[in-house]
């Protein structure tokens, strides 16, 4: 016995029609399937989708946190004890102090064998050629600190001048504004010297000059 289909033609095996399948809707709050090969579906609703690869923080790191550089701070400034670009290694306070002696001697030699010749003579023109070789290597130790960075005896114990910041050249004018702070605070016992002992528990060992002109002495060999 067929089933009385109208509209068609009898179904002789007599099983009722069967109606089209409709798509199933997605719920609420959920993202439809894309079709096939249009890549991976949408994230879910609420939820950012994942970084490109090749972009974003490396594996293990919580999105849009980056490694800072070894040395700096989130301000750009080294991190105390850091090393400053051009260091070889922490700097050697020692060395730093020979080289302030050296340099010392130097203008006390040259200018000082003179001044004693004046003196022996009684000239009063080369006391005056005395007092002015000492400005004038005052000044050339001024201008190797601002473009170099090394007077002789910096260079001879290896210790550099440089931006406490960023490791550069200094210049000529921080220079000269760092040997007049360390020549009024010598005044005093030579604290221009020994107040780089006081920053030992940074490992920068910047003395008073150096903190307020922001210059560091590092070690270059």
């Amino acid at each position: 016995m067929s089933t009385w289909n109208p509209g068609g033609p009898p179904d002789p095996s007599g099983q009722p029609p069967q109606q089209p399948q409709q798509p199933q809707q997605p719920n609420y709050g959920q993202q439809p399937p894309p079709p096939p090969g249009y890549g991976p579906p949408p994230p879910a609703y609420g939820q950012q989708p994942p970084p490109p690869p090749g972009y974003g923080p490396p594996p293990g790191q919580p999105y849009g946190a980056y490694p800072i550089a070894p040395g700096a701070n989130v301000y750009g400034a080294p991190q105390a004890g850091a090393l400053l670009p051009g260091a070889v290694g922490p700097l050697n306070i020692g060395n730093r102090v020979l080289a302030y002696i050296i340099d010392v001697v130097i203008v006390f030699v040259v200018a000082g064998i003179l001044e004693v010749i004046a003196i022996s003579a009684n000239s009063g023109a080369l006391l005056g050629l005395a007092y002015l070789v000492g400005i004038g290597i005052f000044f050339y130790f001024v201008y190797l600190t601002g473009s170099t960075g090394q007077t002789p005896g910096k260079k001879f114990m290896g210790v550099k001048v440089v931006d406490a910041n960023t490791g550069a050249i200094i210049g000529f004018g921080r220079a000269f504004g760092r040997y007049i702070v360390q020549f009024l605070s010598n005044i005093v016992c030579y604290a221009g010297l020994w107040s780089a002992f006081l920053d030992s528990g940074s490992g920068r060992y910047q003395a008073w000059h150096d903190k307020a002109l922001s210059t560091q002495v590092i070690s270059i060999k």
